[in-house]
This record gives structure tokens, C-alpha cells and sequence, in this order.
């Protein structure tokens, strides 16, 4: 399966480039595992642990960041790759300001996954035809 961790600070930081807001990407767990504000870096946003359950976009309001742990008013949802969440992309500001940006920041982070593990396995064909025709030179040799 694939980990998070290696994109979350490059999926912050070109999507920070692109709008004003703050992003946060949480691991499955609801953690912090990437934002610009480095204080919340391994916090629990029990907000994005709601929303990866139950696979769905969460508005965090005034009234859920008082009692919801770790949470600041915004947007969280689920990033799903292959029909499967994997984390938690986060926009901080007003629910009803940001909606317009939410779902194509999540749609950017699942399109920046996706291109990364189609290069991760293009790579891996490439290294396993070198062992192939290393494999069969070798053995012709002997």
C-alpha cells in the first residue's frame, strides 16, 4: 500500500503556491503528516480521522473546532486513490469561502499520487527487464 508520508510536504507546498489558505494532509490515523504550520506536524485532527471513516467532506465549523480535538475552521477530505482512502487533505478558512478550491485541491493531491506511483511502477518494469537481460547475458556467459 502506499504511504503518504513521501508526498505529504510536496502536496503542501505546491498547493500552498496556488492558494492563500493553509493545507494540512493527515495519514489514515487523523495525524498531521505535512502542513506549512509546523506546529500541528504530528497532532491529531480528529476531524480527518472522521472524515477518512467515513469517507466524505467535512466542513469544520466554529462550533465543531470547540469540540473537536485538533481541528481549525475549514474543509477536510478524504484523498482516494483506486477507490481506497489513503489520508486527508485539509483547507483551513471559512467552509462556505473555500468550498469553491476543496474539491479540486483534493482532486490535485489524488492526481499528484496517482502520477507518482505510475512512476514508481514504471521504474520498477524498467529495473526488472535490466535484471532480465543481465540474468540472461550472465548465463550465456557461463
Amino acid at each position: 500500500m502506499f504511504d503518504l508520508q513521501q508526498l505529504g510536504d510536496q502536496i503542501v507546498f505546491e498547493l500552498s503556491t496556488l492558494i492563500e489558505q493553509n493545507v494540512i494532509v493527515t495519514d489514515k490515523n487523523g495525524f498531521v503528516i505535512a502542513c506549512k504550520d509546523r506546529s500541528r506536524m504530528n497532532t491529531y485532527h480528529e476531524g480527518a480521522f472522521i472524515s477518512m471513516k467515513n469517507r466524505q467532506e467535512l466542513h469544520m465549523t466554529k462550533e465543531m473546532c470547540e469540540t473537536l480535538k485538533g481541528v481549525r475552521q475549514g474543509i477536510v477530505l478524504p484523498i482516494v486513490i483506486s477507490n481506497d482512502p489513503i489520508g486527508v487533505i485539509g483547507i483551513t478558512g471559512e467552509p462556505s469561502e473555500i468550498k469553491k478550491y476543496a474539491k479540486l485541491v483534493r482532486k490535485v493531491a489524488e492526481l499528484f499520487v496517482t502520477e507518482f506511483m505510475m512512476r514508481q511502477q514504471k521504474e520498477r518494469g524498467i529495473r526488472e527487464l535490466e535484471f532480465f537481460v543481465f540474468d540472461l547475458f550472465t548465463s550465456q556467459a557461463s
